[in-house]
């Protein structure tokens, strides 16, 4: 009987298993699958330093904070020998799969694709070499399954950083096609899923620097647009922005919002939590069109008008009514938010004892000059420019996030064999 992928799936659901199938621990596979542990496929932290090595010899050092998603996230530490005597032992070279084994790393898994020398890894990454190199895209793939997730989340120890053996490794199962062709071809099929979601990536950043330098030009009057000649004048954020105290008198009298560099955000939907204290009383009250910003996060973008009709912020925020006759909200608000004034809010911003929270300078703040024009059409026309600029980055994103999804419900299906990828034999069928 063939069975179409949609009757498949709903045979599956019911916790059937559909013609042609069987039930495993990684879940329902096609019968001429196996599953396999990856010692079986693979030659797991086959090579380390030792201690013939020069205690001089310069090594390219990955840490756990170097992968994430599949991505190096930044250039190696060049590090010696003798400086990595327990924490950089693992070698590792083109086409082997790292493999995190740490929390919160977890998914600190990558596919070296590029030619390296003298590479090794912080022992918090397994090494895997696929003893069949056209498997090991179908084994890195895996990697990111729910079938290993579900796998791994069962063998974790510890409670700061809740980690998995070497041992266990070895052990984790995967869905193993018998037929190499087609291991291969699910591997490939994944991993140009991989590279259009890479290539969207990359044009969307390249999108958010020509925003960003346009902004710079057009914020500044360094760039005027055709039409407008009139002179722009140099104003100081505390003429705009007019502090504002009003405070809650009753808990929980409007609902909590938190300012982050990605804007104004309600808490309980953001975090899926209230992380503010239960006790609200004195919070400040935020209206729409008002300004507000986290002085210890200002360095990072934590800035932005809010949209809310109402709400309040935590004591520790500043809240400013505006004076919209001097300025656009849009324009205030693109001028606010941008990297030119990040810049400056990071210049007047002091490191305390917190990596990320810094000490404001309220007064210098307020004091930061901001150059407008006089004809409120000319800031409208900017605005209007911006905006096409910040809604093709919205579709690109939008694109992105669905490139992403699909790819997820692929992987799924081709993972466990749902969709049988066309080889000579699975023609036959």
């Amino acid at each position: 009987m063939n069975l179409t992928i949609k009757e498949r799936i709903d045979i599956i659901k019911t916790g059937s298993i559909p013609d042609g199938y069987k039930r495993c621990k990684t879940g329902t596979i096609p019968k001429d699958w196996d599953e396999k542990r990856i010692v079986e496929i693979c030659n797991v932290n086959k090579q380390s330093l030792n201690g013939s090595t020069p205690k001089d010899y310069l090594f390219n050092y990955y840490d756990l904070s170097s992968i994430d998603n599949g991505k190096i996230m930044h250039p190696p530490n060049q590090i010696r020998f003798e400086e990595a005597p327990s924490r950089a032992r693992r070698i590792f070279k083109k086409n082997d799969i790292l493999m995190s084994t740490v929390r919160p790393y977890l998914k600190g898994f990558a596919y070296i694709d590029f030619d390296c020398r003298d590479c090794i890894a912080s022992t918090g990454f397994a090494i895997l070499e696929s003893k069949n190199d056209k498997d090991a895209m179908l084994i890195y793939h895996n990697l990111f399954s729910y079938a290993i997730d579900k796998q791994i989340n069962s063998l974790l120890v510890g409670s700061n950083y809740p980690a998995i053996k070497s041992s266990d490794v070895e052990n984790l199962k995967i869905p193993y096609a018998h037929n190499a062709c087609e291991r291969e071809i699910i591997g490939n099929i994944l991993t140009t899923c991989d590279k259009a979601i890479e290539l969207k990536e990359k044009l969307i950043e390249e999108k958010n620097k020509q925003k960003t330098g346009l902004m710079q030009k057009l914020l500044t009057g360094k760039v005027r647009l055709p039409g407008f000649k009139g002179e722009w004048k140099e104003v100081k954020l505390g003429k705009v922005l007019k502090d504002k105290t009003e405070k809650t008198t009753e808990n929980d009298q409007y609902q909590i919002l938190s300012c982050t560099k990605d804007g104004i955000v309600s808490q309980s939907d953001h975090f899926n939590k209230q992380i503010a204290s239960t006790n609200n009383i004195g919070y400040k009250i935020l209206k729409k069109g008002e300004v507000v910003l986290s002085p210890m996060n200002l360095w990072l973008g934590g800035i932005d008008i809010s949209t809310f009709d109402v709400g309040i912020v935590s004591p520790a925020y500043k809240v400013y009514e505006v004076d919209y006759s001097i300025i656009g909200e849009n324009y205030l608000r693109n001028l606010l938010r941008s990297d030119y004034m990040i810049a400056k809010y990071d210049s007047i911003s002091q490191k305390g004892a917190s990596v990320v929270r810094r000490n404001l300078s309220i007064k210098e703040f307020e004091s930061l000059t901001i150059k407008l024009p006089t004809d409120f059409n000319e800031m409208n026309a900017i605005d209007k420019l911006i905006g096409i600029a910040s809604k093709e980055i919205a579709l690109l994103e939008a694109e992105l996030k669905n490139l992403k999804l699909q790819k997820k419900g692929l992987m799924q299906l081709l993972l466990t064999g749902i969709i049988r990828v066309n080889t000579q034999e699975n023609e036959k069928r």
